[in-house]
């Protein structure tokens, strides 16, 4: 129980940190008079394609533990 509660807080505080990159693109974007999706839609898709890969490590990390 107690390692699943450690694993959601880290997933709650990388989401967390996440969606401020995204607002921080968002505000330099609108400081700089570009128009807002110039810096947000890039930085959401790296952030997605980071997630992607974090998952893909998770699921091959998995399957190493069950083939052991």
């Amino acid at each position: 129980m107690l390692n699943l509660l450690k694993k959601t807080a880290i997933a709650v505080i990388v989401i967390a940190a996440l969606c401020f990159l995204i607002f921080g693109a968002y505000t330099i974007s609108v400081y700089i008079g570009a128009p807002w999706w110039l810096l947000t839609v890039p930085m959401a898709l790296v952030i997605g394609w980071i997630i992607y890969v974090m998952c893909k490590l998770a699921q091959w990390d998995a399957e190493d533990r069950r083939n052991w």
